[in-house]
């Protein structure tokens, strides 16, 4: 996302007001900015149209958006975090370059990500896991189609056969379907519909189980004579199941152990800056004057908690890590230790200066 692209409609507002003399009437010209903008992205993620309360406890007297003071408390909790609270490093992002509209908006669709992610942790734990392994169908199986590459969101039609009349299968029908479907397949009923529901880290191996789930939902709505249906279609179903177990009264604070950003929107740039910072690691622990034993053992320990990272989910704590690699756990705790002191020698690949690469590093040297 490169702030050239977007038309500087925050960034000269920002700019007066650092240095008006009359704060007010600027603060609500870029208010009402950033109110536009929020809506803009509400209707984009089909937030607008859902439940107040999925944004916190605080909206859940309210029935819709519709309703202003909902939108105006909103608006003033968006501004507060995406103007105040970054106030600083939006100061050094213009003196950096003269558009910070793209930062700006990243930020609003991070306020929403992590309202969504607070107050519903049971539907973004779902859809999170869900849109992985519609990821996984469509890239690596060839199972499902989608109509935008590498793009999935609540409208993404996903085609599991290819026809010269695209149907659009009736709602409760569709809906009926896949729930019959989820009810005969003894991996989601016996495992992962669970797993899901208490909220904790999905493994690789049960997120492949996922992905079969998804796979097997494709293939027989394919055959029941449906060859399509959008994306929310399928993780609706799945969501109403998981909150069967799980009604999730009140949302935990350390419920969803998924990074705080929404995937679609993380520049790439940011992953590479990952990418850099881990082969600066393991080059350093090749010249380190470690015995040639904790030479070899320090990239396996970095290796473990390197392919959680990457598929987005939290580290992996000392205790497993041992048990995988075969060692005691003090000797883990010892190797992350020689890590830690690597990593703050080593420092940030130059230029790279980002929330999610601070978070990334943060969850590698835990």
């Amino acid at each position: 996302m490169n702030d050239e692209h977007y038309q500087r409609i925050f960034t000269p507002r920002f700019e007066r007001l650092q240095s008006c003399m009359q704060p007010v009437a600027v603060f609500e010209a870029l208010a009402t900015e950033i109110a536009k903008a929020l809506r803009k992205q509400m209707y984009k993620k089909n937030i607008w149209h859902g439940k107040p309360e999925w944004l916190g406890e605080e909206y859940k007297d309210y029935t819709n958006w519709n309703n202003a003071e909902a939108f105006e408390i909103l608006c003033l909790a968006c501004y507060m975090n995406v103007i105040c609270k970054r106030f600083n490093s939006l100061q050094q992002k213009l003196s950096d370059t003269d558009n910070i509209d793209g930062y700006i908006h990243r930020n609003i669709g991070f306020f929403l990500y992590e309202a969504q992610r607070k107050a519903d942790p049971v539907g973004h734990k779902v859809a999170m896991k869900v849109r992985q392994a519609v990821h996984c169908c469509a890239t690596e199986r060839g199972i499902i189609t989608l109509d935008e590459k590498n793009k999935i969101h609540n409208k993404t039609l996903l085609i599991f056969r290819q026809s010269n009349s695209v149907s659009k299968p009736e709602p409760s029908v569709l809906a009926d379907t896949i729930k019959q479907i989820l009810h005969h397949n003894h991996s989601w009923t016996t495992e992962i519909i669970y797993k899901l529901a208490c909220l904790g880290r999905i493994s690789q191996k049960a997120q492949v189980q996922i992905c079969d789930i998804v796979a097997d939902i494709a293939q027989q709505l394919t055959t029941a004579g449906i060859n399509n249906c959008q994306f929310k279609s399928l993780v609706d179903v799945m969501k109403q199941e998981v909150r069967v177990i799980n009604p999730q009264e009140r949302a935990p604070e350390e419920a969803a152990d998924e990074i705080p950003f929404e995937p679609d929107e993380i520049p790439d740039e940011d992953f590479e800056c990952w990418r850099v910072w881990c082969s600066q690691m393991k080059a350093a622990f090749k010249k380190t004057p470690y015995q040639k034993r904790v030479r070899e053992m320090l990239p396996k320990v970095f290796a473990e908690r390197e392919l959680a990272i990457e598929q987005l989910e939290t580290s992996p704590p000392q205790a497993q890590i041992a048990k995988h690699l075969g060692m005691a756990v003090s000797t883990v705790n010892e190797h992350l230790k020689r890590i830690r002191e690597l990593a703050e020698i080593i420092g940030k690949p130059n230029d790279c200066d980002s929330r999610l690469l601070d978070y990334l590093i943060g969850q590698m040297l835990k």
